[in-house]
């Protein structure tokens, strides 16, 4: 499945920020946490690709 890059990037503006913070989603789902889309594949990596795309992976600039 191919994924379009700009709307992962949207509301996050840098790859490597968006490749952090799915990482950490897929850690999460590894560890046993639960995510309500569905889809036919049980690896991680691609479940938190699409829970991004449908926004429920949202991201908030730390304040410094």
């Amino acid at each position: 499945m191919l994924y379009d890059i700009e709307k992962l990037l949207e509301g996050i503006g840098n790859r490597f920020k968006l490749v952090n913070i799915l990482a950490e989603r897929a850690k999460e789902l590894g560890r046993g946490a639960v995510s309500d889309i569905e889809l036919e594949t049980k690896k991680v990596i691609p479940i938190a690709l699409q829970e991004k795309l449908e926004g429920k992976i949202q991201y908030k600039e730390p304040e410094r």
